[in-house]
């Protein structure tokens, strides 16, 4: 912000005050760039220590950044009401709070920063999940009625913030796959967001719709997974969302070969095409039972490391039903209808339908 001409800065923290030698620090580097540095102790959830924060600024106010978070995790069934509060109340009420504190002040930008688990939902943070996804209603809220704002929405950040002191969240990204962020990602993502901030004039008086207040408004970073999604140990938080389908279908399409990774399997299907009877043989039935389910289970369910029996019984919903169909056609070379998965109903019921395709090709 001061390399882009930012001359003050005001930081309201619960934490202002109470400065580390890292914050001093990077206080004293700011001012060295000829920055005035302000800092308000005091809640965003506060009416009063927001509009006191605010109060304090001896420039105009050209923007706000919206970082604030409070982590409350637990499984939905055992969260208490404080906790569902908790973790909305510095992003509801302080969101509100900056937007009634700044009425009336011509702003260029009012970034709210906010998480791709508003997107994708994530366990035990059905809280942190409703507070962002807030964010995004209320920032179309203000572009319709002609203010700026705008949404950067963040995965797994590891240089900087509050994940980056976590050692053991950090390790449970990286085994996952998860790409993690930089500091330069997102910093990159906020001069987006800033840009997109304002909205298009609409020609009418101030406050009055536009035309683009419901676009370009939101931006999302840090959805991707540095393993292919073909891999079977990548196991996407978005693995069934249908919105995604369309960018699991462009990943596939620069894959060469689209067909398997597992050596055996594809070994197998390039010995069914050249002759189908192979399969009259019971072991290599098997074994072509046994590669299918794993690749279908590991691809499509969320039956993850599931013994063989129980994966077997997993029954395929319909979305699930139109991903393996369109999978079928592209990796096995066979076409089966919605009908027959549904009629196959379990992921056992459906190795046996894709075997019996493979056994009478048409």
């Amino acid at each position: 912000m001061v390399e882009q001409g930012a001359q003050e800065l005001v930081y309201l923290s619960r934490s202002a005050g109470r400065s580390s030698d890292d914050d001093e620090a990077f206080i004293r580097e700011l001012q060295l760039q000829g920055c005035h540095v302000i800092c308000v102790q005091g809640s965003v959830a506060s009416q009063s220590d927001v509009k006191r924060a605010v109060a304090e600024c001896t420039r105009p106010l050209a923007g706000v950044l919206q970082m604030a978070i409070n982590l409350q995790d637990r499984t939905f069934m055992q969260m208490s009401y404080e906790e569902w509060t908790c973790g909305l109340s510095s992003k509801v009420d302080g969101t509100w709070n900056l937007h009634h504190a700044v009425e009336g002040q011509k702003l260029d930008f009012f970034v709210v920063f906010s998480s791709i688990v508003a997107t994708c939902g994530h366990l035990s943070q059905a809280n942190y999940a409703a507070a962002n996804s807030f964010l995004e209603g209320f920032t179309q809220y203000r572009r319709q009625v002609g203010l700026p704002s705008s949404v950067l929405s963040l995965g797994v950040v590891e240089e900087v913030g509050l994940v980056s002191r976590d050692p053991k969240i950090l390790q449970n990204a990286q085994l996952a796959s998860i790409h993690l962020l930089q500091e330069k990602d997102v910093i990159e993502g906020l001069q987006v967001a800033i840009r997109d901030s304002q909205v298009l004039d609409s020609g009418g008086p101030e406050g009055s719709p536009s035309s683009s207040a419901g676009s370009g408004y939101m931006l999302a970073v840090g959805l991707g997974y540095t393993k292919p999604l073909s891999d079977p140990t990548v196991h996407p938080l978005w693995t069934r969302d249908a919105r995604f389908t369309l960018y699991s279908n462009l990943e596939s399409s620069t894959v060469a070969k689209d067909h398997t990774e597992d050596d055996e399997l594809q070994d197998i299907l390039s010995q069914v095409e050249r002759d189908p009877s192979i399969l009259e043989d019971k072991e290599m039935e098997a074994t072509l039972a046994r590669e299918l389910a794993k690749l279908i289970t590991g691809k499509f369910s969320p039956g993850h490391g599931l013994a063989e029996e129980q994966s077997s019984c997993l029954v395929a919903d319909l979305l699930m039903s139109i991903e393996i169909k369109n999978w079928a056609r592209r990796v096995l070379g066979i076409e089966v209808s919605l009908i027959e998965i549904s009629k196959a109903g379990t992921i056992g019921g459906l190795v046996s339908l894709a075997i019996d395709h493979l056994k009478n090709p048409i």
